[in-house]
């Protein structure tokens, strides 16, 4: 075949699979909080979706109706999945959990809202967020405590209060969390408020009665470092491991427990302690830093084999098991 003809056939191909990709493009749903969106009609009717969409719309334009200042959009999750709720007490509510990377819808459910000071609840009329689930027959509204928690609103549902209460501390499952807890949102925050770090915010605002789930954190200062050493890492061509023993003065008495993490305070806040023995008052960890090999293992010829810039540790330096905890020093 000339090649004249073969350019000529991949350049219809090229412009029909735009055109496809186009077309597609236009299919999708302007929801008017972000990226458009499609449908995935497999576990819903397309009824349900256009009920869904309306009422969504419907709540943003009487947006202005209501004086109650929880309402509005909310978000959870994280770069490749989340789940957005809108709602309002009058217009009720609409919840769409979607698969950010194909942004597409997976699942919704819309339904009637009732909110108080203290308790906020969506009653499902098409339940099929728990579908697959062995009680999800059990499930016909899903109530959230409102919080308020460093400048920004929240919903936390009610059965998780106590789960709230160690990610604001860093205890429990979120203590090795880490950074993870400004890239994945497990609770529902309300979409375009801003983050208020200063001190007066960092306690949440819970309605009475729900004091009892929050926690403080676990904090301390570094009371004694030790002598550095490698620890060769041989499953790392290029990189090895620099151990810095550290002694905190927190233990078993403060709610310290052999492998727990204690994160160092500060303009650099990513480093972490690993505690490896705890005492009654004091405990012994290590901060684990990545150092290149010597003789250097080069990525490429114009590798200059230079490695992370650490700050120094100092003695008095504060450490904390939440990520959201600011110096003071």
């Amino acid at each position: 075949m000339p090649r004249f003809l073969i350019l000529l056939a991949l350049a219809l191909l090229i412009n029909s699979s735009a055109g496809m990709c186009s077309a597609q493009a236009d299919d999708r749903w302007k929801n008017g909080i972000g990226e458009p969106w499609w449908f995935d009609p497999a576990p819903m009717t397309q009824a349900e979706i256009a009920l869904a969409k309306s009422r969504w719309e419907m709540i943003a334009a009487n947006r202005n109706a209501t004086a109650d200042e929880w309402a509005g959009d909310y978000s959870n999750g994280g770069d490749t999945h989340g789940s957005f709720i809108r709602w309002s007490p009058e217009a009720g509510f609409v919840l769409f959990r979607v698969d950010k990377c194909r942004a597409t819808v997976m699942n919704l459910d819309y339904g009637r809202a009732s909110a108080s000071p203290t308790l906020i609840e969506f009653f499902l009329e098409v339940n099929k967020l728990m579908a697959g689930h062995r009680h999800a027959h059990a499930q016909r509204s899903l109530r959230f405590v409102p919080v308020k928690w460093r400048g920004a609103h929240y919903l936390i549902p009610e059965s998780e209060m106590d789960v709230f209460g160690d990610y604001v501390a860093g205890l429990g499952k979120y203590n090795d969390y880490g950074l993870s807890v400004f890239e994945w949102s497990p609770f529902f925050s309300k979409m375009g408020d801003s983050v208020d770090e200063t001190p007066a915010q960092a306690w949440p605002q819970v309605p009475p009665g729900y004091e009892r789930f929050l926690k403080h954190p676990i904090e301390g200062r570094i009371t004694a470092i030790g002598r550095s050493y490698v620890r060769p890492d041989a499953e790392n061509e290029w990189w090895d491991e620099l151990l810095l023993p550290v002694t905190v003065n927190v233990g078993r008495a403060e709610g310290i427990k052999r492998g727990m993490k204690l994160l160092l305070t500060g303009p650099d806040d990513s480093e972490k302690i690993e505690i490896v023995r705890a005492g009654l008052h004091t405990s012994r960890g290590i901060i684990v830093r990545s150092v290149r090999k010597r003789p250097c293992v080069k990525f490429s010829e114009d590798d200059d084999c230079t490695g992370f810039d650490y700050e120094e540790i100092e003695i008095g330096r504060q450490i904390s098991t939440s990520p959201f905890r600011q110096s003071n020093n």
